[in-house]
């Protein structure tokens, strides 16, 4: 890691958290992570060469891309990220070398979701797996930890993750059936590594896709359009979720207080089944006032916006936001 051994982490966090950090100040604190954050790239310099020498891309610029959401500033002009994980980290941060722990293992984990970020974006069946396999966690209730900067498959979030971590030679090296497409594919590896071998129970998640992406390219044809299909249902799940919880919030919030007449929140229903049905396509194209036109006739916009903006745009967020929190779990 090229950083100035002499220079005070522990300071400019005490600096960021009270928002008194001089651009000098800055300057040397966004060094010094974009530093770390090269580092980090470096340690997946082996399993990066592909994707730098394939999209054009270098390791500075992975580096560089996975801090901007750290740097992202609040209306309070606030680096509101890097405040909030400093604040509430555990166990607190004291010390020089606290402080520089800190910075590294949040840094390590923006690189591996930089890199995951990258690969959906440019290799479609790299993203159509990602999808399967957290349609996969879902349904067999696997949490995903992070432990060194790599995201790891586990069957439970409260269990501390340590042990012998399985390496990606000694992963490519399972027995192939343990990779047929089936919903129990995830807990069938975990019982193997605790039964079979002496590496603890956490499935690394790209090596995981890595194998399952080899396999298609080399004997399942079919691999990438089954993992399309089971990626489509998780997203129907999604947003059915997000739908009932918002025709919940309808009722509790806008129907049972008197604010929506019967008739109108019938009006509402149908209208936010037409917004979950076009998220399912991959979003919603007109604007709210023309959703609520198709069920409501001669609504004008002013009507709209005095009457019926706020309520549709909240409900709306309430699917969004449902949707958000299930991906996080």
């Amino acid at each position: 890691m090229r950083t100035d051994l002499n220079y005070n982490v522990m300071n400019s966090l005490k600096m960021l958290e009270t928002n008194r950090l001089t651009q000098l100040e800055l300057h040397s604190f966004t060094e010094f992570c974009c530093n770390v954050s090269y580092s980090c790239v470096s340690k997946r310099k082996k399993k990066l060469s592909r994707l730098t020498s394939k999209y054009g891309t270098t390791l500075e610029d992975i580096a560089t891309n996975a801090l901007i959401p750290l740097f992202s500033k609040n209306e309070s002009d606030e680096f509101y990220i890097l405040k909030n994980a400093y604040k509430k980290w555990y166990p607190e941060i004291k010390t020089q070398h606290d402080a520089i722990d800190f910075l590294s293992k949040i840094i390590d984990h923006r690189v591996e979701q930089q890199i995951t970020a990258f690969l959906k974006e440019n290799d479609p069946c790299f993203a159509k797996i990602h999808s399967y396999i957290l349609h996969l966690c879902k349904k067999e209730s696997l949490v995903r930890k992070i432990y060194k900067g790599t995201i790891y498959i586990v069957k439970s979030s409260n269990k501390k993750l340590e042990g012998n971590f399985i390496d990606y030679y000694n992963f490519q090296m399972l027995p192939l059936r343990l990779f047929n497409e089936n919903e129990n594919m995830l807990c069938n590896i975990l019982s193997y590594l605790k039964r079979e071998t002496c590496f603890s129970q956490a499935i690394p998640l790209n090596h995981l896709i890595n194998k399952l992406k080899g396999l298609w390219e080399n004997e399942h044809e079919t691999f990438c359009e089954s993992a399309h299909i089971h990626s489509h249902l998780m997203i129907n799940d999604l947003v059915n979720q997000g739908l009932k919880n918002a025709l919940k919030k309808l009722e509790t919030t806008y129907v049972n207080k008197g604010k929506l007449t019967k008739s109108e929140a019938e009006i509402f229903r149908l209208t936010l089944r037409d917004l979950a049905e076009d998220i399912k396509d991959g979003g919603i194209h007109p604007g709210l006032y023309e959703y609520l036109c198709a069920h409501m006739d001669n609504l004008n916009k002013d009507e709209y916006k005095e009457k019926y903006h706020n309520f549709l745009e909240y409900l709306y967020k309430v699917i969004k936001t449902s949707i958000a929190a299930q991906l996080q779990n």
